[in-house]
């Protein structure tokens, strides 16, 4: 199975990434993360090659840009530029919300404002179904499907 790649803003990913058992059970999955610190670099990173991502993966409270205090909007911002860049590149940029805030699944008016955007709890239950999201979104990709049915041609083409 190819890799899932996943752009992903979180102002503690260092921290996360360096805990071994959670970057494992993406691994283990095929999922590869890609962490930005900053919105604004997520973006850039994105504006780069945006049909090379499978999926853009978002913390709730983040820094827009450096030197920036931290807050929802990196959020807003990184969602409204992911979802602009999607449109002038014509690819499908799924967004998804991962967050370690339980304050903000009792904010009406936050589980409002990004009804259209999954909202995952960061923690081991919230994990697993984080991935097992991903891998389901991954395989409804059409050209996901085909180098998963060919890989040894499409590992040639590489």
């Amino acid at each position: 199975m190819n890799e899932i790649k996943v752009l992903w803003l979180d102002d503690e990913s260092e921290v996360m990434l360096s805990n071994e058992d959670w970057r494992a059970q993406f691994e283990e999955e095929g999922i590869v993360l890609y962490a930005e610190k900053y919105a604004e670099q997520l973006v850039e990173r994105l504006k780069e090659n945006p049909e090379l991502w499978d999926l853009v993966l978002l913390d709730a409270i983040g820094y827009k840009k450096e030197g920036a205090g931290l807050n929802k909007a990196g959020l807003s911002y990184a969602i409204q530029q992911v979802q602009k860049v999607a449109a002038l590149s014509n690819v499908n940029l799924p967004i998804f919300i991962y967050t370690g805030q339980d304050s903000l699944f009792e904010d009406d008016e936050f589980i409002d404002s990004y009804s259209d955007v999954p909202i995952y709890r960061k923690g081991w239950t919230g994990t697993e179904k984080l991935i097992e999201d991903i891998k389901k979104l991954a395989s409804t990709r059409e050209d996901r499907a085909i180098m998963d049915m060919y890989p040894k041609v499409f590992a040639a083409i590489d």
